[in-house]
């Protein structure tokens, strides 16, 4: 629906869910592998109890254009996929793990 308010064509954004051990990076990976690596880059990064926001930002920027003053682009005009794998990693839950 978002892409459609903000006329963004083919901006598709997909959540993948499942229990630890469903192959939900597995699948991810198979599905990006089939990508044209002239047209289309991937970026794949990990969270963990360490990432900070800094360093998610700092990953992001480093593979990124910046065009104007808040504006970033994929390099050579190529289009981009991120995959933020364990997303839910920072979270820190009742026994501190």
């Amino acid at each position: 629906m978002r892409h459609e308010k903000r006329k963004e064509n083919g901006q598709l954004n997909t959540l993948l869910v499942g229990g630890a051990g469903t192959a939900k990076t597995s699948v991810m990976l198979m599905y990006t592998n089939k990508f044209d690596a002239e047209n289309m880059l991937f970026k794949r990064i990990n969270f963990s109890s360490a990432t900070t926001p800094y360093n998610f930002q700092e990953s992001m920027e480093a593979e990124l254009e910046k065009k104007q003053s808040r504006t970033y682009t994929p390099p050579g005009g190529k289009r981009m996929s991120v995959f933020l794998d364990d997303l839910s990693m920072p979270f820190v839950n009742l026994w501190g793990d």
